[in-house]
């Protein structure tokens, strides 16, 4: 009885450490060709990122200097990913709020089909968006009060939009609504024209064993565990 006992528990450990480990991309945002940043929901609650556009709250206190994005440009082939790596660790309320107040210092990683590059730059979410003053235990249709921009570049600004000179990867907004999405894909720029558009934020947590890793030790600890109590 012992034994069967410990082995449940065993199983039930493998499958726990199991779901842990596949955790380490909490998805915050996603955003599609109409809603980036000004016609953007949010509110408390978890991201279905085959679901509709929103933003969640639920991490405004949540520390991370760590950020992944996929974006997925005809809404189902992942067209590439970047990695945020911020140069301080901030919970997200002060992440926007120094990303429209003094800007953002980040070392973006893309992938774009295996091809990586490396860009390090300034993020600003859009300085002009007062996100420094935003409620974030509200909800609501407007997340950003003027544009807003998710991607990686020298200097990136949602209310100024991409130099000319600047190679840029990501999406942005730069009207005064959402309806003229601009997505840019290694300095290429698109516009109004990606209407099944998605791009999914995630927050990046800390690595920790593949599962299997996990399953086969616990098998072996049960392996033991059996050898012993049949002894």
């Amino acid at each position: 009885m012992k034994l069967n006992i410990l082995k449940a528990a065993i199983a039930g450990l493998i499958l726990t450490v199991s779901g842990f480990a596949n955790a380490g991309l909490i998805p915050f945002a996603i955003t599609d060709a109409n809603n980036v940043a000004e016609d953007l929901d949010y509110g408390s609650g978890a991201i279905n990122i085959n679901g509709p556009a929103r933003i969640t709250t639920d991490y405004a206190n949540v520390l991370s200097n760590n950020w992944y994005q996929e974006v997925y440009i005809d809404g189902q082939s992942l067209s590439y990913s970047i990695e945020w790596i911020f140069s301080n660790n901030l919970n997200m309320k002060d992440r926007f709020s120094e990303a429209v107040t003094t800007g953002s210092t980040v070392k973006w990683l893309i992938n774009q089909n295996g091809a990586e590059s490396v860009i390090n730059g300034t993020w600003w979410w859009s300085d002009n968006s007062y996100q420094n003053t935003f409620d974030w235990t509200t909800s609501g249709t407007s997340f950003s009060f003027d544009d807003g921009i998710w991607g990686a570049g020298s200097v990136v600004n949602g209310d100024i939009g991409a130099p000319t000179n600047n190679t840029v990867w990501g999406v942005g907004n730069y009207n005064s609504s959402d309806t003229y999405e601009t997505v840019w894909t290694n300095g290429i720029q698109t516009s109004n024209a990606t209407p099944n558009l998605r791009n999914v934020m995630y927050l990046k947590t800390a690595e920790v064993p593949e599962p299997s890793t996990l399953a086969i030790f616990a098998l072996g600890i049960m392996g033991i565990a059996t050898r012993r109590f049949r002894k």
